[in-house]
């Protein structure tokens, strides 16, 4: 197997393999990171949250705007 088949394969292992294959080559990835990096993806449980703040940013209603 090349290593481009090998990275075609990885977005279709379930979380876990994603932890076991992390574990496997020692990246130093813990499952918190894993799982942030999940979530922070498009359709992911974090995407409406980034959604929002990137509107309040837009809007100038962050609290970096609010204190100037």
């Amino acid at each position: 197997m090349t290593l481009t088949e090998i990275k075609e394969e990885i977005p279709r292992l379930t979380l876990e393999e994603k932890f076991e294959l992390a574990e496997a080559l020692d990246l130093g990835f813990d499952a918190w990171d894993l799982q942030m990096r999940q979530d922070c993806k498009p359709g992911g449980k974090l995407d409406q949250l980034c959604k929002k703040a990137d509107a309040e940013y837009a809007r100038g209603e962050t609290a970096a705007t609010a204190l100037s």
